[in-house]
């Protein structure tokens, strides 16, 4: 083989063996600071789940409002790492549903209204009113979480027309159409979806 006559810096041997152990120690301790930081990032999801334990948790406005203003002035370091804001977004949800995430207004217009407006209002294909008296499933108290008082706990039906065959959207202009295929499997959740009209 054929070399080429490039130049490279040549230290004494005494000062070579200096360089190797002062590289050997820096490389150690750059392991460490890498496991150290590892640490620290598991640190911050553990310490992201106690926060939001906490806001979920929370008994009153006070603890609630205490709970959300440490993750509020943490949440540049918190939401650094994907894995926590998984987590955020299902809290945020679940806060939602159970109506913590924003404040109740006294003078709005109780759920049970709402809930009566909806079922007085069903048609059916020809237009007419609906009277709709199916029998509400019976579910123990004990499983469903507190609401606000102004909410109730409803059913789909009452909120809803549930046809099992297929709908001509154009009879229903004003109305959203969502297949089965259009609700996430296990939760229920309502994915995207679009009327066709």
């Amino acid at each position: 083989g054929r070399t080429y006559p490039l130049p490279f810096p040549l230290p004494p041997l005494a000062e070579q063996q200096r360089i190797v152990a002062k590289v050997d120690e820096l490389f150690a301790q750059t392991r460490a600071l890498e496991a150290r930081m590892r640490q620290a990032q598991e640190n911050v999801v553990t310490v992201n789940r106690a926060a939001l334990h906490r806001l979920h948790t929370a008994q009153d406005n006070d603890k609630f409002q205490t709970a959300w203003h440490t993750i509020r002035d943490h949440f540049d370091v918190l939401y650094d790492d994907p894995r926590n804001v998984a987590e955020l977004r299902q809290t945020i949800l679940d806060l939602a549903v159970r109506g913590k995430l924003v404040p109740q207004d006294p003078n709005d217009e109780p759920a049970e209204e709402l809930l009566k407006n909806i079922g007085g209002g069903k048609s059916t294909k020809n237009g007419r009113k609906e009277s709709l008296k199916p029998t509400r499933v019976s579910v123990r108290t004990d499983t469903l979480h507190d609401v606000p008082s102004s909410w109730v706990w409803a059913q789909f039906f009452e909120v809803a027309n549930i046809a099992t065959n297929s709908t001509d959207p154009g009879l229903y202009p004003d109305l959203p159409h969502i297949a089965p295929d259009n609700i996430e499997k296990f939760t229920g959740r309502l994915l995207a979806y679009r009327t066709v009209a």
